[in-house]
């Protein structure tokens, strides 16, 4: 009788002891699924004297390069003149330019944030993490799950699924090339997430500071091919038309080229290729609507995990609004000067003309702040 009533008891210790020492020790808590921790190292307390300061990486550190121009605009009615300082860093993500800002002696009055192009660049997660992580970002988003968290962090140590954080270093390491497309999609996923996470957390964060955020959403140029389709993405009847589309637009016949690619994403909608020939056949068409969406698609689409991604501009967007943080959006002036104009002078940079226009909206913007603030 004694040996079955224990029984029951010692499966409650045993597996009490397993739920010890394989969610609640080694995880840490936290409030966010972040899978990744910064070092103590990663990043010294920084002080920034000056009222505005650029954040960002790869294409905020090039919005940096015309910070004189900024100051030169805002300084024009005032004896002292205004500064603006920059950290922006190229290769940088989200996570890192949050970090920074969290590692301010002080907040400037205003920051300009262009961040939305190397955030998927970095490596701050393991694949063999992708389930665990894709788990607890689903966890997070219960808004119960989320508000229980905020009250009670401990409990994350319970409710998330341990994952080995990535520990980020003051060095920038990229991940290494991915070939297996699921992974690839998957990593897709969660950075997205991550990103909008990132991104409320310094929404809040600087708010409580009394610290205004500008937002730029990044310009992405359509003109540029994806690097390949994901596997699977086009069914084998489609092969033989994509054919006749890709030659068709060799043969500068758009017409032709425009129709048969149409016809091809209604049937494969997330072959990044088809989208980028209907796109570039749209745009010579003059059919400006179907050149942003395709050309979007095709670059959300692209299965190489290339910088700069439409998703995060949306995320962008849709936060923008939810937080009532204000928005200037860099990427819609390039699509709509784009119908008349060449708008990048390469690859990824658009051309400085266009950088000058958006500083100087810039500048009313940040006018209107100082007037109430200084």
């Amino acid at each position: 009788m004694k040996k079955i009533l224990l029984t029951p008891f010692l499966i409650i210790i045993i597996a009490s002891i397993y739920l010890l020492q394989t969610r609640y020790l080694p995880s840490k808590t936290t409030i966010g699924p972040a899978p990744f921790e910064f070092t103590a190292t990663a990043q010294k307390t920084q002080s920034v004297k000056a009222p505005i300061l650029i954040v960002g990486d790869t294409m905020g550190f090039r919005l940096s390069k015309f910070k004189e121009v900024l100051e030169k605009e805002l300084s024009a009615n005032y004896t002292d003149g205004i500064k603006v300082e920059t950290i922006a860093t190229e290769g940088e993500s989200i996570y890192r330019t949050l970090h920074k800002i969290q590692n301010l002696k002080q907040l400037p009055l205003i920051i300009l944030l262009l961040s939305n192009y190397d955030t998927a660049r970095e490596s701050v997660f393991r694949d063999r993490d992708i389930l665990k992580i894709k788990n607890n970002i689903q966890l997070y988003k219960n808004e119960y799950i989320k508000t229980a968290l905020m009250i009670f962090p401990e409990l994350a140590k319970i409710i998330y699924e341990p994952v080995k954080p990535v520990l980020l270093s003051a060095k920038i390491l990229n991940r290494p090339k991915i070939k297996n497309d699921t992974i690839l999609q998957n990593r897709k996923l969660i950075h997205y997430s991550l990103y909008e996470f990132a991104l409320e957390d310094m929404y809040t964060y600087t708010k409580k500071a009394n610290s205004l955020i500008i937002n730029l959403t990044t310009p992405l140029n359509l003109s540029i091919p994806p690097t390949k389709s994901c596997d699977g993405s086009i069914s084998s009847n489609s092969l033989e038309e994509y054919e006749k589309a890709s030659m068709a637009f060799a043969k500068k016949d758009f017409k032709l080229t425009y129709n048969l690619s149409k016809e091809l994403v209604l049937l494969n909608p997330t072959h990044a290729e088809s989208q980028f020939l209907l796109s570039q056949s749209a745009f010579k068409l003059r059919h400006f609507n179907d050149y942003k969406q395709a050309g979007e698609l095709a670059i959300s689409l692209d299965c190489s995990l290339r910088s700069g991604d439409p998703v995060f501009n949306s995320i962008m967007k849709k936060l923008s609004t939810q937080y009532e943080v204000p928005m200037l959006n860099f990427h819609k002036l390039l699509i709509d000067q784009s119908q008349s104009n060449y708008t990048f002078i390469e690859d990824i940079y658009p051309q400085d003309l266009y950088f000058e226009k958006v500083i100087n909206t810039i500048s009313k913007l940040i006018k209107k702040r100082l007037r109430l603030t200084l």
